[in-house]
């Protein structure tokens, strides 16, 4: 399937993302922090503009949108591929 098929590389579906809260800050409390072996506990690079794709070379998708992926890798393969009883 095509990568054009797939949502886009969004921040907020990284694998790699915790979002938190400091509440010393007080004119912005949110946090994005990358939890990557490479970046851990500093910020993540985003943006979280509403469809505007990561160019963190560090992403992958989290859970739910694997899954989401999966499900429509499933109902777009050919019947032959999704029949794979042997005889």
């Amino acid at each position: 399937m095509d990568q054009e098929t797939f949502p886009k590389r969004l921040a907020v579906d990284c694998l790699w993302l915790r979002r938190t809260l400091d509440t010393k800050r007080t004119e912005d409390p949110f946090l994005m922090l990358c939890t990557h072996i490479v970046r851990d506990g500093h910020d993540c690079i985003g943006p979280f503009l509403e469809n505007i794709e990561t160019s963190c070379q560090l992403w992958e998708p989290n859970e739910r949108l694997a899954s989401q992926r999966s499900k429509v890798d499933k109902q777009s393969a050919p019947a032959s591929e999704t029949n794979t009883t042997s005889t």
